[in-house]
C-alpha cells in the first residue's frame, strides 16, 4: 500500500529526480555552440590560436588543461570518458553544420572568431529582412524590378501595415542580386562582394543559403511557375535592359556547355566545318555516271514555313499516261555522312538540327546543312526519291525508291501553296486519305519563340489545309517505305497494334472538336 498515489519511490515532494525531467523553457543553445563558447574563453584575444587548425584530441587536452580537470579525471575515469564523448558529439555536430567550426582536410577543423560570427549573423537577418521586403512570402507573386530609387515607397501585399520607403542599402543589395544572376546564367564566378562575410567566401551559414536566398528571390520577383530559377533571373535581367535577349541566350548556350549539361556548342566544330566548306557544288553529270537517276525534269517543290532556311524535302504529283504518280524527295544526307567518320559521331551526339528564337544549332555544319542537304530552287541536288503510283481512287498500287538527282523548281511558303490552282489535286488526294484515316483529331498550334524587337516573343501557328497536306503526304510515303522494306525482307521496325475502335475515336473527336 505504500505504493499509493503519490507516495511511489522518487515521487515525493523533496525527490531530486523530480527536476530531471522538467522542460527547460526558453530557447536551447545547441551544443556545438556551448562547445564554440567554452574554447572561445580559452582563445581569448590569442589570434594564432584562433587561426590554427584544431583536432578533437587537441582541443580536448587544451580544454583540459585551461579549465584545471586534469585532477578531476585521475579521480574518476568515468567523468573524463563522458566529456571526451559529449565533445567528440557537439564537434561532429558543430562541423556538419559548418557555422562556428569550419570542417578541414583530414577532420580538422578551425574556429570562427566571435566578431565574425556577428558579423555572418547579421548579414543573414539582412538578406532575410530583404526578401521580407521585396520578395515577399504569401500572396500572389510578384513581377519585375523592384523600386530602386532610393526614398521611393515600397511595394506590399498588406495594406494596412505601415508605409515603407527603399533603402540605399536596399538598392545596392538588388543591384548586386542582379550581377549574381548575370553571373549564374555565364556560369562565371560570382562577384565577390556575394558573401555573408567580407573578404571570405561564406556562402551559408546553418540552414540558411545565399545561393538559395538569390534564387528564391528571382522567382519570386519573375512572378512565374517554373521549379527552376533560370527562367526567372533571364527575363528580370532583359526587363531591366541589361542584356537583350539575343545576348542572353547566347550566354545561356554557352553556360550549359561549360557545364556538360548542353551538346550544342553555339558554333560548329571548327575542323569539321572547314573540312566541309572544301566539299564542291554537287555535280549532276558525275552523280548520274556513278548511278544515279536523273529527276531533274520532274516539277518538284518544296513547302514549308515562310521563315524556312533549309528544305529537307520536296513533292510534286504528275500524271503520265492516265496514271498518276505521287513523288516525295528527301536530302541524301548519307551522301555527305559516311558511317564511323568525325562527321558522323559530331552527327550522333547532336541527334537532331534545334531551332532556337534567334538561331539555328544545326546536326550538320552550315556548309551541308544550310546548302548541299538543302533542297535549294535551281539548284542540282542529291536526293532520296520515292514514286508511289495512284489507282483511280487515290490508293496506292506500287512504290519504287531512287538514288537521284533533282532540281526543285520553286521553295514556297504553306501560305502561297493555299488556294493555289498548281496543287489542287494534291489537295484532293491529301483530303482523301485524311477521309479515310481513323485517328484522333488533335490540332495544336504551334508556338513558335521570336526575337522581335529585343523581345522574346511567342508566335501561334494553326495548322492549316496545306500544313495537313504536307503532313498527309509524308505519313503516307512513310507507310509506303515500310511495305516496301517489308516486302524485300529488310530487318525494321515496324509498329503494330489492333485498329482502334471506331465508335469510340468519333465520338472522342466530337468532343475534342468542342
Amino acid at each position: 500500500m505504500a505504493r499509493g498515489r503519490g507516495g511511489g519511490r522518487g515521487r515525493g515532494p523533496n525527490s531530486n529526480s523530480a527536476g530531471k525531467h522538467q522542460t527547460k523553457k526558453g530557447p536551447q543553445i545547441p551544443e556545438d555552440e556551448k562547445l564554440w563558447r567554452r574554447i572561445s574563453q580559452q582563445f581569448a584575444d590569442d589570434d594564432e590560436l584562433w587561426s590554427k587548425s584544431w583536432t578533437n584530441q587537441e582541443i580536448a587536452d587544451l580544454i583540459i588543461n585551461g579549465e584545471n580537470l586534469i585532477h578531476r579525471f585521475s579521480i574518476d575515469i568515468k567523468a573524463e570518458k563522458t566529456f571526451r564523448s559529449g565533445l567528440d558529439e557537439a564537434l561532429a555536430l558543430g562541423r556538419k553544420k559548418n557555422e562556428r567550426f569550419t570542417s578541414l582536410e583530414d577532420k580538422m577543423f578551425k574556429l570562427v572568431k566571435p566578431e565574425y560570427v556577428e558579423i555572418i549573423e547579421s548579414a543573414v537577418a539582412d538578406w532575410k529582412a530583404f526578401s521580407s521586403r521585396h520578395a515577399q512570402k504569401g500572396g500572389t507573386s510578384l513581377w519585375g524590378r523592384p523600386p530602386l530609387r532610393v526614398g521611393e515607397e515600397l511595394e506590399s501585399n498588406d495594406k494596412s501595415s505601415q508605409v515603407s520607403y527603399v533603402s540605399e542599402e536596399d538598392a545596392q543589395r538588388y543591384s548586386l542580386l542582379e550581377s549574381v544572376w548575370l553571373t549564374d546564367l555565364m556560369g562565371q564566378d560570382y562577384p565577390k562582394q556575394f558573401t555573408l562575410m567580407p573578404g571570405q567566401r561564406i556562402m551559408s551559414w546553418g540552414e540558411f543559403s545565399l545561393l538559395k536566398e538569390s534564387r528564391f528571390i528571382a522567382k519570386r520577383r519573375g512572378g512565374m511557375r517554373f521549379p527552376e530559377a533560370e527562367p526567372a533571373m533571364a527575363l528580370l535581367l532583359v526587363s531591366a535592359n541589361h542584356w537583350n535577349a539575343e545576348q542572353l541566350l547566347d550566354s545561356r548556350l554557352l553556360a550549359r556547355r561549360r557545364a556538360n549539361a548542353n551538346p550544342f556548342p553555339r558554333e560548329y566544330d571548327q575542323s569539321l566545318s572547314v573540312n566541309a566548306e572544301l566539299l564542291k557544288e554537287v555535280d549532276a553529270e558525275s552523280g548520274l555516271k556513278e548511278g544515279r537517276t536523273d529527276l531533274r525534269h520532274l516539277p518538284f517543290v518544296t513547302i514549308d514555313p515562310h521563315d524556312a532556311k533549309d528544305f529537307d524535302d520536296a513533292v510534286c504529283l504528275v500524271e503520265e499516261n492516265g496514271v498518276q504518280t505521287l513523288w516525295v524527295a528527301i536530302a541524301d544526307v548519307a551522301h555527305y555522312v559516311t558511317p564511323n567518320t568525325s562527321l558522323d559521331a559530331a552527327a550522333r551526339s547532336r541527334a537532331t538540327s534545334v531551332y532556337l528564337p534567334h538561331t539555328v544549332l544545326p546536326m550538320l555544319p552550315p556548309r551541308l546543312a544550310d546548302d548541299l542537304c538543302s533542297l535549294r530552287e535551281k539548284m542540282p541536288r542529291y536526293a532520296m526519291a520515292v514514286a508511289m503510283k495512284l489507282d483511280d481512287a487515290g490508293e496506292i498500287v506500287d512504290v519504287s525508291a531512287y538514288e537521284a538527282v533533282i532540281e526543285v523548281k520553286q521553295n514556297m511558303a504553306y501560305e502561297d501553296a493555299l488556294d493555289n490552282p498548281q496543287f489542287s489535286e494534291m489537295f484532293t488526294l491529301a483530303k482523301k486519305w485524311q477521309e479515310k484515316e481513323l485517328r484522333l483529331n488533335i490540332s495544336n498550334a504551334e508556338l513558335r519563340p521570336r526575337i522581335i524587337d529585343d523581345q522574346i516573343t511567342v508566335e501561334v501557328k494553326w495548322p492549316n489545309d496545306a500544313t495537313r497536306m504536307i503532313e498527309s503526304l509524308m505519313v503516307a510515303t512513310n507507310s509506303a517505305i515500310g511495305h516496301l522494306l517489308g516486302a524485300a525482307g529488310a530487318p525494321l521496325p515496324w509498329r503494330c497494334h489492333a485498329p482502334p475502335d471506331t465508335p469510340e475515336v468519333e465520338g472522342l473527336n466530337a468532343k475534342l472538336g468542342n
